[in-house]
């Protein structure tokens, strides 16, 4: 019976290693159960462009080196001279938020980005479509990864799967068409569940095949077991050669060995007299039926054994190796890929730990002391950025309310909301919507919505419109532009509409060029800060850094003095010093800017925006 243990053990180590990895491709599981967004790259707050803004009036959109423009996003990012990221940040270039967003910059402890799965620049604008890309990324399988999904992998080959999902999705595949794509691509692998077909039938029935033959080799080995002996009787001549002839073969069994000693036991005990020949014979007969029968059955059981040890030897050997074949393709990784070290994954985990501390700590500074609107600001796009769509918008909300009631945290908020509904433009996003189109009718990401809201109402043409004068007033070279032009072909076409029929050429200046018009070789023509201006900045103290803003701050107020007639140079110096804190000096400013604006239309955004900012300030708020 230990032999067959010994033979079978083997099999059943084998069938539990198999059903295991059934178990867990089956159940197509996700080692990163995180949210969404904690896989995204954090967007800490200090918009170190504001510094170039003081003393250059083209306040338009990615207008410095740093900013990177993305559909309806500005991206601003600031790195260190090691490479690292130190800050970026989402949203229009605003430069009256410089004392609030330049001076905490370096010190603050949000600024230092972890590299993790999901990048930034990744990430789609439109919420449903970037929730699809997700789900559809946690059923594809990273190719060089130990049953990884796509969506939690920072391996350089499941980024660029990623990018194709988003590419084919805005294209305007399905998800099966997009499913479909990678699968041809890559194989069966790449999928997190492979289908079941003549390639994968080894995967799938494979461990239940060998449990059946394993049920089959235990149930033949009780079947062919053999039998209890008949009574033993007189053993007869030809019986007692063989018996001879068997304990000449197998003297060293010990149970035989047993029966020759009672033998002997039988005849002493004839020599004593205490058995008389007729019992002496009767006991030697017994015993030596038992002897026959023992030696018989061994003689047997070593012929049976034979065959079976040796189709079990084979079996084994078969399919152990294609077992761990199976395995090695289509569960444990792909061969010729380099994988990723254990120490690096591990050490991305603790820095993912590390952020979500870093954030439970400032939510708790900001309960402690809820005055702070800038710090509201850098909860609210945190929550963001882990997923936590909710309370960024109730964060959000707490900032505007504070003070910093800006159009683009009016449109980031309608954003939260629309991702909290997954995708819907909820009343409280729409009325979002309307307050950031109010302040600023070429807010580009409240336009962008106002878009998606047409479309959701039923009315895919004015959402087209809507798009298509987007795409004109952005620059022609501005990263997003397909995004944008490939939803706006998709909505056309489903509608039945002609999507050549709207002009979306670009009537804006290339990114990075100075502005055109009355501001075209003055203050626009100057450079922004250089590299080494901006990394001087953040090795300066606070102190130094205060200096340097409130002089550039006097030199813009000298320059008006001496062209008084420009008017975006006032609506800036006003929103300096109101960053700044000097109210008496910003309300001077506007009412410089206001005898500037009595002379244009009454819907005029610089118009509108001198008029509430008077009454901002005068009233206290």
């Amino acid at each position: 019976m230990m032999r067959y243990l010994l033979y079978v053990l083997p099999l059943v180590i084998f069938l539990a290693a198999g059903v295991a990895f059934w178990w867990a491709l089956d159940s197509g599981r996700d080692p990163s159960k995180l949210p969404s967004a904690l896989i995204d790259k954090p967007a800490p707050t200090f918009e170190l462009p504001a510094i170039a803004g003081l003393d250059t009036p083209g306040l338009a959109t990615g207008d410095l080196a740093t900013g990177e423009v993305t559909l309806v996003n500005v991206f601003t990012y600031v790195i260190d001279g090691a490479g690292r990221i130190r800050y970026r940040h989402v949203g229009p270039i605003n430069p009256p938020e410089v004392e609030s967003k330049i001076l905490p910059a370096v010190a603050e402890p949000l600024a230092a980005p972890p590299a993790l799965a999901v990048m930034p620049d990744e990430i789609m604008e439109d919420p449903a479509l970037e929730a699809r890309a997700r789900a559809l990324s946690k059923v594809l399988r990273c190719v060089v990864c130990q049953n990884e999904s796509i969506d939690s992998s920072n391996a350089d080959i499941a980024r660029q799967m990623r990018l194709v999902v988003r590419e084919r999705l805005l294209a305007g595949d399905s998800d099966q068409e997009v499913l479909d794509y990678l699968q041809a691509r890559y194989g069966d692998y790449v999928l997190m569940k492979p289908p079941v077909k003549p390639t994968t039938y080894l995967l799938w029935y494979g461990p239940a095949g060998v449990l059946l033959l394993g049920a089959l080799g235990v149930g033949i080995y009780l079947l062919r077991r053999p039998r209890k002996p008949a009574a033993p009787q007189p053993l007869s001549e030809a019986e007692r050669r063989r018996l001879k002839r068997l304990l000449a073969a197998s003297t060293s069994a010990y149970d035989l060995q047993v029966y020759k000693d009672q033998l002997a036991e039988v005849a002493r005990e004839l020599q004593r007299g205490n058995l008389t020949p007729s019992e002496a014979q009767a006991a030697q007969a017994e015993i030596e039926r038992r002897m026959l029968q023992v030696a018989e059955t061994r003689a047997e059981d070593a012929r049976r054994e034979a065959k079976p040890a040796r189709a079990l030897a084979m079996l084994l050997t078969a399919l152990l190796p294609l077992g761990a074949l199976g395995l090695y393709l289509f569960v444990l990784g792909s061969p010729g890929m380099p994988s990723i070290p254990f120490a690096e994954r591990q050490e991305e985990r603790q820095q993912l730990n590390e952020r979500q501390r870093l954030i439970a700590e400032l939510a708790e500074r900001m309960r402690a002391d809820p005055r702070d609107p800038r710090g509201w600001e850098i909860l609210a796009r945190n929550y963001a950025v882990i997923g936590r769509y909710e309370q960024a918008a109730a964060a959000y909300e707490q900032a505007i309310a504070r003070g910093f009631d800006r159009p683009d945290l009016r449109a980031q908020r309608a954003e939260t909301l629309i991702a909290a509904a997954d995708g819907v433009v909820t009343p409280a996003a729409q009325e979002e919507i309307a307050a950031a189109l109010a302040q600023d009718p070429q807010e580009p990401l409240a336009r962008y919505y106002r878009g998606v809201m047409h479309e959701q109402a039923g009315e895919p043409r004015q959402a087209v419109e809507a798009w298509a004068a987007l795409l004109r007033d952005l620059p022609p070279d501005i990263t997003g532009r397909q995004q944008i032009q490939a939803r706006l072909n998709q909505v056309a076409r489903a509608a039945n509409i002609d999507p050549t029929g709207f002009d979306t050429a670009s009537t804006a200046p290339p990114v990075g060029a100075p502005p055109a018009g009355p501001l075209a070789g003055g203050e626009a023509a100057r450079p922004g800060p250089t590299r080494e201006q901006m990394q001087a900045a953040q090795d300066m103290s606070p102190e130094e850094r205060q200096q340097m803003v409130e002089g550039m701050v006097e030199r813009l107020a000298g320059r008006l003095e001496e062209e008084p007639e420009d008017l975006e140079g006032w609506l800036r110096l006003a929103r300096a010093y109101a960053v700044l804190g000097r109210r008496d000096e910003a309300v001077s400013a506007l009412e410089q800017a206001e005898s500037l604006t009595r002379d244009l239309p009454a819907d005029d955004p610089r118009r509108q925006a001198v008029e509430q900012g008077l009454t901002s300030l005068r009233s206290g708020s």
